[in-house]
């Protein structure tokens, strides 16, 4: 069983590919300022898509619960209070 060819290896097969393409169409290879803005195009199209985000609720109650036995209750709460604070200030400053 194979899997997908290893980051590197997909960047510089897209980079070979976009290449011959530039080629055909202008006749000669690319320039510096050329291949670098070939080589910023092939890195967006050779990354893995992003997850998709978790919901707010569920991502407050991971840090909770992840917080709680590393800092205490009391410090969480604390933190917590003083955020909401801040942002209803920040809401009706």
């Amino acid at each position: 069983m194979t899997g997908p060819p290893p980051a590197s290896q997909q960047i510089e097969q897209a980079m070979e590919g976009i290449t011959d393409k530039y080629v055909n169409k202008h006749g000669r290879l690319p320039g510096e300022r050329g291949r670098h803005g070939l080589g910023s195009w092939v890195a967006q199209d050779t990354r893995p898509e992003k997850k998709t985000p978790r919901p707010l609720h569920q991502l407050r109650a991971w840090w909770r619960a992840s917080a709680t036995p590393r800092f205490g209750q009391q410090m969480v709460d604390g933190l917590l209070e003083r955020c909401r604070t801040a942002g209803s200030a920040i809401r009706h400053g």
